[in-house]
């Protein structure tokens, strides 16, 4: 009776180890597919920054441009308008009497 108390305890033991072994390798399959699970969803992550970085990138080089446009066409627009507003035959003496007597040209403003 002692010798087969013994076999069974052994046999229990041994049952155990077993189901312990089993556990641990399923927990490690478990750690294993949530470590994959991980990295691609980390992949995916990386790949939705770079995506929307991307995306402001761009838009950000849009605007520039858009802004450089309209800048260029001000300038445009302000050399035509300045073109006309001054008459080339009266551009001498306009500049001889602003650069020589400044309060000659105030008079004449005050004059207006």
């Amino acid at each position: 009776m002692r010798l087969e108390k013994l076999r069974k305890a052994e046999a229990k033991k041994e049952a155990l180890r077993i189901a312990n072994e089993e556990r641990k390798v399923a927990k490690a399959a478990e750690k294993k597919v949530k470590a994959e699970e991980r990295a691609i969803f980390e992949e995916q992550f990386r790949q939705i920054l770079l995506k929307e970085r991307q995306e402001k990138l761009e838009y950000w080089k849009l605007r520039e441009k858009k802004f450089e446009e309209k800048k260029k066409e001000k300038m445009e627009l302000l050399c035509k308008k300045s073109f006309l507003w001054i008459d080339e035959n009266l551009l001498e003496p306009k500049a001889f009497v602003g650069s020589v007597c400044p309060s000659i040209r105030e008079m004449k403003e005050i004059k207006r």
